[in-house]
């Protein structure tokens, strides 16, 4: 439950303070976390580190930033993060208890109210998201009804807000008049498909032109805050809708081929283009549907449209890794450290069909997989599903095992000289190993989709 707490007037009066003493444009920005889950945070901008904070033993930090651009920032600490909107001379105080990162997090001080307006859009973008699922096997007419009654609850908000925030600047009000609107239409670039998925039609619906009007008023090309996520949500979703009407004139193309051309159209932004299409290519990898011929294709198009040396070092790092764990050979051996601090070999791993599921390093995606093994593990209890961890430190690494309710016995940690065998970058993948200890399947996800088609077959 969201909760709020004042903070302490004379801490935020001292804070004011120093800036009305300093008469420049510096920025200030501090604050309390409650139960951190490290001893730094970070603000980021285009997901660079640009400065660096340590939290005291009171758990409070404090940032004096003395040149800044105006704009959209990144407020990191462990592994979860939130936007900021800075301008000059804010005095910004932040509040937060990582057990529940955006639902606690409250901000005061100057610039406090633009930004707890991007929580809680951020908060109300979540709910919406959930009721609008239901929504999508609805006709177009009356689809469009709902977009339109939360299209006029969003013209409330942002009219209010601006009777009561009459200076905040232009370039914050084009944001949000850019940014709002934006997961309603994303909604509408999901429609099609989710229209006929659950009206189990043998095709997309054909829409009124009017459908995608929007297009116009939010040029994909045109919104200066590419880097927020509900930008690339749009993005997506947008993308993918043109790739399905397209596969449905072309039944022969292959759908990781025409994302990959697709997003080459739409992105003209090189270094999202270049994120997008090394997300796109690697989904390619673990598609159990997608042929050895057509991956290869699909790599061709990648490495033709990616421009990005780093990016496309990293794909050629992966593609190693899966050449060298291949399908039906045996798993090669390795050794594994235990919660006891134990070095065991991987051969004592084998003797049922086994999982290797490999961890992540953000927070959130680590408590997204826990969510997934305990699914898994109950449904399927003649396999064993191994948890195998290879970014962490020790500390910590042992500290989610507990707090996620992991079995103690089923997970490990890599020794270091084997990192490279598995791990490139932060892609945790999955291994499927049969009774005999051959791989069945070497490269997919346990969130995957098909992945529970794997295990059964």
């Amino acid at each position: 439950m969201r909760y709020r707490i004042l903070l302490s007037f004379a801490v935020l009066i001292a804070f004011i303070g120093c800036q009305k003493q300093a008469k420049t444009r510096a920025i200030y920005f501090g604050g309390h976390i409650k139960n951190p889950k490290d001893d730094k945070v970070y603000l980021l901008k285009k997901d660079s580190s640009i400065a660096t904070a340590k939290i005291n033993q009171e758990h409070k930090f404090y940032f004096k930033l003395d040149s800044l651009e105006e704009g959209l920032y990144k407020f990191k600490h462990g592994e979860e993060f939130q936007y900021l909107y800075l301008e000059d001379k804010d005095s910004l105080l932040i509040r937060l208890n990582t057990w529940d990162f955006d639902g606690s997090l409250v901000f005061s001080g100057r610039g406090a109210n633009r930004n707890n307006l991007l929580i809680q859009l951020f908060l109300e973008n979540e709910q919406e998201e959930r009721q609008f699922y239901s929504f999508f096997k609805l006709k177009e007419q009356d689809f469009l009804k709902k977009i339109d009654s939360f299209v006029r609850l969003k013209n409330t908000i942002i009219k209010q807000f601006k009777e009561d925030n009459t200076n905040e600047s232009i370039t914050f009000y084009h944001f949000i008049n850019d940014i709002v609107y934006l997961p309603l239409y994303t909604y509408k670039e999901k429609y099609p498909f989710y229209n006929k998925k659950t009206n189990a039609a043998k095709k997309l619906p054909q829409l009124s032109q009017s459908f995608y009007k929007h297009r116009s008023i939010i040029p994909i090309e045109n919104i200066e805050f590419k880097e927020y996520y509900t930008y690339q949500n749009y993005l997506w979703s947008k993308i993918y809708n043109t790739a399905f009407y397209q596969m449905e004139k072309d039944t022969l193309s292959e759908l990781s081929i025409v994302l990959l051309n697709k997003i080459n159209q739409f992105v003209k932004d090189k270094q999202l283009k270049n994120k997008m299409l090394q997300q796109t290519y690697i989904n390619s990898l673990i598609d159990s549907y997608c042929s050895d011929n057509k991956k290869n294709k699909a790599k061709d198009v990648f490495f033709k449209h990616c421009n990005d040396s780093h990016k496309k070092e990293e794909i050629s790092a992966i593609l190693k890794v899966i050449q060298s764990l291949k399908k039906h050979n045996e798993l090669p051996e390795f050794y594994l450290k235990t919660m006891q601090d134990n070095v065991i070999n991987s051969k004592k791993l084998i003797g049922k069909k086994t999982v290797l599921y490999f961890w992540p390093k953000e927070l959130n995606r680590i408590q997204n997989m826990a969510k997934r093994v305990h699914y898994l593990t109950k449904k399927y209890k003649d396999i064993r599903f191994v948890g195998v961890d290879g970014q962490l430190d020790n500390y910590n690494w042992k500290a989610y095992v507990k707090s996620n309710r992991f079995n103690v016995f089923n997970q490990f940690q890599l020794v270091e000289q084997n990192m490279n065998t598995f791990y490139t970058n932060d892609f945790p993948r999955a291994i499927i190993i049969n009774e005999k200890g051959i791989i069945d399947y070497n490269f997919t996800f346990i969130s995957d989709s098909n992945f529970e088609f794997l295990l059964t077959k």
